[in-house]
């Protein structure tokens, strides 16, 4: 039961501050979802929390996910100690990722005739 609630607040926390709250801005309304859901993850409000979440500033995700870790910082339960040290290694990834993309140089083909279609394909 620990597991879950702790899970249940970690979803509260991270999703109920998203425009318009798709799933509800207090906990109790979580809970009664989770509760009487047969498949919580496949509701329509808990897809449009994870399209919500991908459009998070880097600085906000990264503040939802240690809100996220103080919240699982006094279990005791093995999996959550997992969970928690899971957020911790993508905290790690998403503050070292940039915008920058690697440039790699392109093969550039060059005839200099003009080519149809069928040869561009093979090309």
């Amino acid at each position: 039961m620990d597991r879950f609630l702790l899970t249940l607040r970690c979803l509260h926390d991270l999703v109920s501050t998203l425009p318009n709250a798709p799933m509800g801005k207090q906990l109790r309304e979580y809970y009664t979802k989770a509760v009487y859901m047969n498949n919580l993850r496949e509701s329509h409000e808990y897809k449009e929390c994870l399209q919500l979440l991908g459009f998070l500033s880097k600085t906000e995700l990264l503040s939802k996910l240690n809100s996220l870790i103080t919240i699982i910082e006094g279990s005791k339960d093995s999996a959550m100690v997992e969970v928690r040290e899971n957020l911790r290694d993508h905290i790690k990834v998403i503050e070292v990722a940039s915008f920058e993309v690697k440039a790699t140089p392109i093969d550039v083909v060059s005839t200099g005739e003009k080519l149809s279609r069928l040869q561009l394909k093979e090309v």
